[in-house]
Formats: C-alpha cells, sequence, structure tokens
C-alpha cells in the first residue's frame, strides 16, 4: 500500500493553572483535522471483503467498490480525513529562562470525539479499498508532547515550538484486523493576552 501525509489543522482554547513557578497545569478544548492520502486504482465496481476478528454474528463484511489497491485503469488518490474535537489535559515545565524569555516542554492526554470522517479500509486479500463507515472509531485518546520557546512584551506572550500527537487506539474497531493509530507533527503557535 503507499499512504502519504496531507496537511493538517489544529486550532483549540487552552487555560493554564501554576502550581509553581516552573510547574503549570493545562486543559482546554481543540478542533483537529487529520487527513492522509492513498493511492488507488479506478476499477469497475467489484464486491470488496473484510474479515472480522472475533465476536458474534458476521464474521465479514461485504461492500461495493469501485477502488482497488493495485491493477486498476487509471491512478488515483483517495483521500481519508477525520474531523474531531478533543479535551487536552496536561502540564507544562519550564525548563530554563527567565520571565521574559523561556524554554519548556509540555505534554497531554486528549479524549477525543470524531465528529466527521471518511476512511477508506483495505479488504482482506489487500485487493481493495471501501469505505465502511461502522468500522470507525468515534471515541479515541491521543497524547501529544511539545517543546517551545515563550517571549513576552507587554501584557502578551507569544509561545511557538515542535509538537507531535499520537493516537493510543486504532482509528478502526478491534474487530478490523489492520491498525491505524495516526501520528501528527507539526509547529504550535500560541498567544496569551492580559496573563
Amino acid at each position: 500500500v503507499t499512504h502519504k501525509p496531507d496537511l493538517g489543522l489544529q486550532l483549540g482554547i487552552t487555560g493554564r493553572y501554576p502550581l509553581t513557578n516552573a510547574l503549570k497545569l493545562r486543559g482546554g478544548i481543540q478542533f483537529n483535522i487529520n487527513r492522509y492520502d492513498i493511492k488507488a486504482y479506478a476499477f469497475n465496481g467489484e464486491v470488496a471483503r473484510i474479515d472480522l476478528n472475533g465476536g458474534s454474528g458476521n464474521s465479514s463484511i461485504s461492500t461495493w467498490t469501485n477502488y482497488r489497491n493495485y491493477a486498476g485503469y487509471k491512478s488515483d488518490w483517495l483521500k481519508n480525513y477525520y474531523f474531531s474535537i478533543s479535551v487536552p489535559i496536561g502540564a507544562e515545565i519550564k525548563l530554563i529562562g527567565n520571565d521574559k524569555t523561556n524554554f519548556g516542554i509540555a505534554g497531554t492526554l486528549q479524549p477525543t470525539y470524531i465528529l466527521k470522517d471518511r476512511a477508506y479500509l483495505i479488504s482482506t486479500d489487500y485487493k481493495n479499498y471501501a469505505e465502511v463507515p461502522r468500522l470507525v472509531r468515534h471515541v479515541n485518546l491521543n497524547t501529544s508532547f511539545e517543546t517551545f520557546v515563550n517571549y513576552t512584551s507587554g501584557k502578551t506572550k507569544w509561545q511557538v515550538g515542535p509538537q507531535v500527537r499520537y493516537q493510543i487506539l486504532s482509528s478502526f474497531h478491534n474487530k478490523y484486523p489492520v491498525k491505524e493509530n495516526l501520528f501528527d507533527f507539526g509547529v504550535k503557535l500560541g498567544v496569551t493576552l492580559n496573563e
């Protein structure tokens, strides 16, 4: 399979509560867009079969699709995306610096709910891609880690630095045998007014 990352976005509001001069608790709410592309091939419609792990009832799902993993008549990129809302809860610590400029690290746990998605899943024989919305997990848990530099000018504090975010549970329910744990990285920019 051929996947490639696509541009995402994270917007949010965070509040901080100081425990000491260097340690602050943090909490907030954020909106996330996670995206990636899958190389596929358009093909005449056919049935894709996905075998499921354990459980009772049906042990497989069959669905109609027009996309193959290989050997189609036209190359295409399928776009998988997840729009979600998260509640990051964690802490940040100032490692070095003074009240005007300092360097620190932060980490959060983020209970997450998927608001909207489009996910193409690979069939058991790796021949097709198909949408099966009922296999997408809508409640998940993410974690993040970041380093940052704070700079204060008057009553405005700027914070900038790299951030990584990892999805702890698979994007799909456990009965789907393929696991997907999204990993995002980027640059985070924040501003605090009237602190």
